[in-house]
């Protein structure tokens, strides 16, 4: 544990009762399973390291994984830092603690995703670390991810018929739903957008072309470069 970590000599467990089950990310049922929570959809086998460890070794570990992140846990797995942007990218032979980010926020993983997504947006925080009661890393939950699921949520909830009309591209980390309807000015069109989205959505009109109309489009640009002149 970080205690013993830091020379505690006393450190204490307690027996495990309902709450750390949640909050170990483990499986439940009833109401509560339906309630979106933060371990759902936290990414897992995020790279880690340990405190003996070298700079490079995490570098090393995060490209592997395609991750531009490297978590340092001791033994036990327990969070005791972070690496990532330019304190990955230091010197390859740097001690791992002299470099890593100290104590970094964790959540569990029973935290509401809907309460935890509001925050991490005011916060304007990317990403934060899903650990069990002991504080051993379970994943990482991403704000683009979080606020995703609560945009399913949202279109679920506001009517099947808009998920029918709906493509995403979250698959391709490309975090946008295209809606394509026929309407006959913006105002309808915005009306079709779920509530939850509508005040921000950004209506595009779409058109297709025909060979002919494309001839045509070249004509006129050719009158326009010589001035409307044969």
């Amino acid at each position: 544990m970080r205690l013993e970590t830091l020379r505690f000599t006393q450190v204490f467990d307690y027996a495990a009762g309902k709450a750390d089950w949640t909050s170990s990310g483990l499986q439940t049922e009833g109401t509560m399973a339906e309630q979106p929570r933060a371990g759902d959809i936290a990414q897992l086998g995020i790279p880690t390291c340990s405190l003996t460890d070298r700079l490079g070794d995490a570098r090393d570990r995060a490209q592997d994984a395609d991750q531009n992140v490297c978590i340092v846990v001791n033994a036990d797995g327990v969070v005791l830092g972070r690496l990532r942007g330019d304190r990955l990218r230091g010197d390859t032979g740097a001690a791992i603690e002299s470099v890593m980010e100290d104590g970094p926020t964790t959540i569990r993983a029973d935290a509401s995703l809907r309460e935890i997504a509001e925050r991490m947006r005011n916060r304007r925080v990317g990403s934060i670390l899903v650990t069990d009661p002991e504080g051993r890393l379970l994943g990482i939950l991403y704000r683009e991810d979080a606020e995703c699921l609560k945009i399913y949520d949202a279109f679920v909830r506001a009517g099947a018929h808009y998920l029918t009309n709906a493509d995403w591209g979250c698959e391709d980390d490309v975090h946008t739903a295209w809606i394509t309807v026929e309407a006959a000015s913006n105002t309808e069109a915005r009306r079709m957008v779920p509530p939850v989205i509508r005040n921000r959505a950004k209506l595009v009109r779409l058109a297709r072309f025909t060979p002919a109309q494309i001839r045509e489009f070249h004509e006129q640009f050719q009158l326009q470069d010589t001035g409307g002149n044969e």
